[in-house]
C-alpha cells in the first residue's frame, strides 16, 4: 500500500466549472448507476500516492476527496480532467464504491481498490449478499470468495475427508459493489477469509477513457493467511 510520503501528489484547479448546467453520467449494463454534479472543478491531476477513504471522504491530499453529487452511495472523484500519471497511485478503501467521473479521464498509472492483508477492504467491498459456502472443518483449508464466478475449494487435511471449505455458489448484483469474502480456515485459527475486492465506476460524458501502455486497475481480493502448522487451515483469498 502507498505510504504518500511525497512531494506535490496532486495538481488541482480550484476553481469550479463555470457552466451552471450538471453533469451526469449513467451505466446500465450488468449493473444499474447514476451521478450528477455540478460546479465541477476543471482538473485533477494525481501525480504521486494518493489514498482515499470513501467513508470519509477525504485522502492523504487535500485535493482529493469525494465530490458532492446527488448519489449518497458512491464515493465519486469528479472534476472536467481526470489524470493519473505514470507511476502515480490513487488508491482507496472504505464502504463505499469508489467512481472517477469526469468529460474526459487518462490513467497512465495506477488504480488501487484492491484489497490487501492487513490493511482496510477495497471500497465497496463488503460480504454481505455473499453465498459463503462450507466452512472448512480440521486442518482443511478455506474456499476462495465467489462472486460472479465461482471460488475455488479449499484443501483437505493431510489424511482427512471432507475437511475442506467448499465454494459458494455465484451471484449477480444490480448495483456497484466489491467481491466478496474467502472463506476461514478449518478449527476456525484465521477467524475470516481474504476480504473481496473493491469496486470501482470509471465513467465519461463527453470525451474520451485513455488507459496508457502502464497504465494498472487492480480490484482483487485480499489472499488467505496460512493456520498454525499442524493444526488449523489456512483461510481462502477474496473474490475481486
Amino acid at each position: 500500500v502507498p505510504d504518500g510520503n511525497v512531494d506535490s501528489i496532486v495538481d488541482a484547479d480550484s476553481q469550479p466549472d463555470t457552466d451552471p448546467q450538471a453533469s451526469c453520467w449513467r451505466h446500465a449494463d450488468a449493473f444499474a448507476i447514476a451521478a450528477c454534479a455540478t460546479g465541477l472543478r476543471d482538473s485533477i491531476d494525481i501525480t504521486g500516492n494518493v489514498r482515499l477513504d470513501t467513508d470519509v471522504g477525504t485522502s492523504n491530499s487535500a485535493d482529493v476527496h469525494c465530490a458532492t453529487i446527488d448519489n449518497p452511495t458512491i464515493c465519486a472523484v469528479a472534476a472536467r480532467t481526470i489524470r493519473i500519471n505514470l507511476g502515480a497511485v490513487l488508491s482507496a478503501h472504505g464502504n463505499r464504491p469508489l467512481a472517477l467521473l469526469a468529460h474526459s479521464i487518462d490513467i497512465l498509472g495506477t488504480l488501487d481498490v484492491a484489497s490487501h492483508i492487513g490493511s482496510p477492504h477495497g471500497p465497496g467491498a463488503l460480504p454481505g449478499g455473499c453465498n459463503g459456502g462450507t466452512e472448512a472443518t480440521g486442518a482443511g483449508g478455506g474456499a476462495g470468495g465467489t462472486y460472479s464466478a465461482d471460488g475455488g475449494d479449499g484443501g483437505e487435511q493431510g489424511g482427512g475427508l471432507n475437511t475442506a471449505g467448499r465454494h459458494g455458489s455465484s451471484i449477480s448484483s444490480s448495483i456497484l459493489r466489491g467481491g466478496c469474502d474467502g472463506g476461514r480456515g478449518g478449527n476456525g485459527a484465521t477467524l475470516t477469509g481474504g476480504a473481496g475486492g473493491g469496486g470501482v465506476w470509471i465513467s465519461v460524458d463527453t470525451g474520451t477513457l485513455t488507459l496508457g501502455p502502464n497504465a494498472t486497475i487492480n480490484a482483487s481480493g485480499a489472499g488467505g493467511v496460512g493456520g498454525p502448522f499442524g493444526t488449523c487451515g489456512g483461510s481462502g483469498g477474496g473474490s475481486g
